[in-house]
This record gives C-alpha cells, structure tokens and sequence, in this order.
C-alpha cells in the first residue's frame, strides 16, 4: 500500500442568518442528524433532481464521531454499467471505501462519480479537495440533511454556507486586483454583493439595451474577464480585508481567480487560502485509507 499526497483545505462554517447562531448550535444539530439515520445508510441519500443528473445521489456511507467533530466519508454516485454500490451496502448502517467491490450483482445503485472525506467542528470544516466533487455540492448536502432530520430547519431554505478560510498570517493590503477567471460562475445571492454590483446581470442588461439587441448574449460573448480593483481596508483591521477577499473567493467559484499584488505580481493560492498536503495511505489505486486521513485532519485542526 502506498502513500500519496492529499490536499486538505479549510473552510469556515458560516450562518446564513446572524440569528442562527443565537439558537441553534449546528454541531450539536449534524450530530443529531447523523443519529437519526444511523440504522440505515441509504436514509441519508440525496437524490439529485435535476434531469442531467437522473438517477444520481450523493450520501454520508461512513461518519465517526469524536471530541473533534464529525469525520464523514461522502460519496457521489450515479447509474452505470460499472457499477460499484449495492443495495445490501445501503442497507447497512455504514460502509467504509474498503467495503466497495467490483460485482456483477442485482440491485445495483450506482457507480462512483467521485469521493471525498470532511471533518465538520463548531467552526470549521477541512475536507480532502477533489475535483470530482465541490464544497458547494457539500453545502448543499449538509443543509438537506439537517432539513430534512430536524423539524426546526424544515422550512429554512438554507442554514450554512462554507467560505473559503484566509491564512491568519496573510496580509489582505497587499491586494490590489483580483482578476476572475473565465471559468467563473457567480452566485446569485452573495456578500459580495455589499462591496460590487451583480457583474452577470449588468453585462446582459447592457448587451439587452444596445444595438445587438434581439441577439443570443450567450452567442455574442466569446470570452470575457473582469478585474475587481479592492479598496484597502482600515489597517487597524485587517479581519475586515481578510473578510472581502473570502467573499470574493467564496462568489465567483473559479480556480482561475487570480490575487495580483501592488507590484503587478501574482499571489500565490497557498499564501492565501487555509491549506495543507499531506501524504495518506491508499488501500487500493482508489480510495485512501479513512482512519488515517481522520487522523491528519485533526492534526491540521490543531494546527490552526
């Protein structure tokens, strides 16, 4: 069995109404979540609604809980001739990756879209970065179980979010610009917002109005980038400076989004963003060994 890198990437647990935290302590909630569907593994599937996504799921298959947190193994799957996951696996009130075997059995759920492990604490949640599978994706699966176990979330349409950590050591007035790249796809409703306008809805508006009007904007736009110019924030409080750029990060969804200095020079992502690699043990060329992983992510929450 070999080791390989992993990267581990810290993100902060953040309300999506300042008046949740006052009530609700959301440890203490996912807890009580993963509890309620500890019998049965298959109760804790999502099922995608989208139609390019038919007969998709993603689902919490092992969880483990410690003075930490909460580690959990998250699967995304989909149907497939090489199937992996059987039905006797979602029967089952956990199952770990060693679990999954190649089979030519009946009653088939699905093969393996991608995978990943989180820990979640009271604060923070670091996960094993991959790009089958996306933080936002992760949200989004948090707050339909926590809707969808307890009452008192049932008509909330969102309950957390997870932006992106900024190192502590990171300096934010050394930003000047921040250039998106093209890949970029901005949120509807985000913070960032309080500092920019909506960028998507200007342009098209502008198109809409001008003398192309009557034209796809889809077909007009080749290619596009946007810069956004970041007011320095007061030097007496650098969280605030911190605080922009993570709603930057945290709205434009792209791994093209590029930090440029006073200077005109790059800023690199690792003196940035909360992160670290470390080197796991893989029980077979696929999946990596949980226990392990569980082990250094607490070792990194410690670290921060």
């Amino acid at each position: 069995m070999a080791k390989k890198p992993v990267k581990l990437v810290c993100f902060d647990i953040v309300p999506e109404e300042e008046k949740i935290t006052k009530r609700f302590n959301f440890l203490k909630d996912m807890k009580e979540a993963l509890d309620a569907t500890k019998d049965v593994s298959g109760n804790r599937a999502r099922e995608l609604a989208e139609l390019a996504e038919s007969g998709e799921q993603q689902l919490i298959s092992k969880f483990s809980v410690s003075s930490d947190g909460i580690f959990c193994s998250f699967l995304h799957l989909k149907a497939g001739a090489v199937s992996l996951i059987t039905n006797d696996l979602f029967s089952k009130p956990s199952f770990s990756f060693s679990d999954i075997k190649e089979t030519n059995e009946k009653g088939i759920k699905g093969h393996i879209k991608g995978y990943t492990c989180f820990l979640l604490t009271d604060k923070v949640f670091i996960w094993k970065s991959t790009r089958d599978i996306t933080t936002s994706e992760i949200s989004l699966y948090i707050n339909w179980l926590l809707k969808k176990a307890l009452p008192k979330y049932a008509t909330r349409n969102s309950i957390i979010s997870l932006k992106q950590k900024i190192k502590k050591t990171f300096d934010p007035l050394t930003v000047k610009s921040i250039s998106i790249g093209n890949d970029v796809k901005i949120k509807k409703e985000s913070t960032i917002e309080t500092y920019i306008s909506p960028i998507k809805e200007s342009l098209l508006n502008a198109i809409k109005e001008s003398a192309l009007r009557g034209l796809d904007p889809d077909a007009i736009i080749l290619d596009a980038s946007v810069i956004l110019k970041i007011q320095k924030p007061r030097k007496t409080d650098p969280d605030e400076g911190r605080r922009v750029i993570q709603s930057v990060l945290n709205a434009v969804k792209s791994d093209d989004t590029i930090l440029t200095d006073k200077n005109g020079n790059q800023i690199k992502e690792n003196s940035v963003k909360e992160a670290k690699e470390v080197r796991v043990t893989y029980i077979t060329d696929n999946f990596l060994d949980e226990a392990e992983l569980e082990h250094e992510m607490q070792l990194y929450l410690k670290e921060l």
